[in-house]
């Protein structure tokens, strides 16, 4: 629902269900039907031309496809927040700020499988139509359960540099501490006779 001045409101519910097969899983005597669903209030202000406020709240059961080893997926109760402000600075300078928090409780015992919390700063100056430079820093907090995963923390950096000078010519220098590389290890392979 739109309220006045670029106000909105918004609430939602969502069901749906999954199917899981001993092939899928080896710890599932027999295939497994799961219902699942969620309520969604969500909200947003952009009645200052210089602010804008946006927010989300979700909470459910959800599948839980990652259990400890030789324990079969089950349901799990989570809750998902995440909010944001956006402020244009000055000519051409963007900060947008949020905050992204993700909760898996388990169903069966009510303990937390793991809380999420992200926090991110993102900064975009347009110097000009052509040149523009991007900025953006992330700390990630993963509490977890440690009969089910290992914790991890850590701060991510990206530094971008762009130079368009039309669409389809461009020019990019960055920096990006988030490196990761899909796929089978790099380094000494495995050979094999056949």
């Amino acid at each position: 629902m739109e309220i006045k001045h670029q106000n909105t409101i918004q609430f939602d519910r969502w069901q749906w269900h999954d199917v899981l097969r001993p092939i899928d899983y080896s710890s599932l005597p027999q295939t497994r039907r799961f219902s699942e669903g969620s309520y969604v209030l969500s909200g947003s202000s952009s009645r200052l031309r210089l602010l804008t406020l946006n927010g989300r709240y979700e909470w459910g059961t959800r599948l839980n496809y990652i259990p400890p080893a030789g324990q079969a997926p089950g349901l799990a109760t989570f809750t998902v927040a995440t909010g944001g402000v956006s402020v244009r600075m000055s000519r051409g300078l963007t900060v947008d700020n949020s905050y992204l928090f993700d909760r898996n409780l388990s169903e069966a015992t009510g303990r937390a499988m793991y809380n999420s919390h992200i926090l991110r700063s993102k900064w975009n100056w347009q110097l000009n139509r052509e040149l523009s430079v991007r900025f953006i820093a992330q700390y990630n907090a993963l509490l977890t359960n440690p009969q089910l995963t290992s914790a991890v923390t850590g701060r991510r950096f990206n530094f971008l540099i762009a130079y368009v000078l039309h669409p389809g010519t461009a020019i990019y220098v960055g920096y990006n501490t988030n490196l990761s590389r899909p796929g089978p290890p790099v380094g000494v392979r495995e050979m094999t006779v056949l």
